[in-house]
């Protein structure tokens, strides 16, 4: 079992049309079920967004652990390469909690989710300040990063001039992972 933990957001786009509830968590909970593995996403969320993870949870075949909050979160896009308008509460924030033996963390808009696993995966999914894996407590055995350039650049704020796999040394160093893949 895989335990997915972090955002699930509204997302809305004017072209294509779309308006649906997924984030970045949900998305991977529902791609891992349906490739047949098993997953428990475990998001904050509110109680408009739970009626719909709980269906697609039911559909898709995976776990659903929730942590209740007052306010969801929105990503409106003009289109689907557009930077977003996020809507939410600025005063809700979430913290969430989860060990296992297998878990993959995105970053979250509204909070921060603290895990302790054998195996973990950590996208921080944040381009105006990224949080470091073991920044609020995580810890993993055996870690992966997963970023883009421009987070990769925020956690290492002397990095300008540094060659892709200079970057990928420094934060897997930092970090103390196993694997870092940085893309542009």
């Amino acid at each position: 079992m895989i335990m997915v933990v972090g955002g699930i957001y509204r997302e809305r786009c004017m072209r294509p049309a779309w308006d649906d509830i997924y984030g970045s968590a949900g998305r991977a909970a529902t791609a891992i079920a349906r490739f047949g593995g098993r997953a428990e996403l475990h998001a904050c969320v509110d109680s408009d967004t739970q009626v719909v993870v709980e269906a697609r949870a039911a559909a898709e075949g995976f776990a659903f652990n929730l942590t209740t909050s007052q306010a969801g979160v929105t990503f409106e896009y003009i289109h689907g390469l557009a930077t977003p308008d996020i809507r939410c509460d600025n005063h809700a924030s979430s913290q969430l909690q989860v060990s296992s033996e297998k878990v993959l963390r995105f970053g979250m808009i509204k909070g921060t989710a603290v895990v302790h696993a054998e195996y973990a995966v950590f996208d921080p999914q944040n381009a105006e300040g990224p949080e470091s894996f073991n920044a609020n407590g995580s810890t993993a055995k055996h870690l992966a990063l997963v970023l883009n350039r421009h987070e990769a650049n925020l956690l290492l704020p002397d990095s300008n001039g540094l060659l892709p796999e200079e970057i990928a040394a420094a934060l897997a160093k930092l970090e103390r992972a196993e694997v870092v893949v940085c893309w542009r």
